[in-house]
């Protein structure tokens, strides 16, 4: 998995959140927390909005994503 690698050379785990997050953004494209938080909670309800924020800024940190100046939205910065 491309999300594995690209975390693991950031130096990051992929947990069960961040791969949730992950792939909620790559499939909206650009989305608002609020969007990404929706979407994920289709298919696993329990994730909290502090979760997806969270793993968002982190995402951000390490170059695999990037957020609007205002952060009303936020896209996946894929490397292929």
């Amino acid at each position: 998995m491309a999300a594995k690698h690209e975390l693991h050379e950031k130096g990051l785990r992929l947990t069960p959140q961040r791969e949730l997050v992950l792939s909620a953004v790559r499939s909206l494209g650009h989305a608002t927390p609020e969007e990404v938080a929706e979407k994920v909670r289709q298919t696993h309800p329990g994730i909290n909005l502090s979760t997806v924020y969270r793993n968002l800024e982190t995402l951000e940190n390490v170059g695999l994503g990037a957020a609007h100046p205002l952060r009303s939205w936020w896209c996946y910065l894929s490397r292929s």
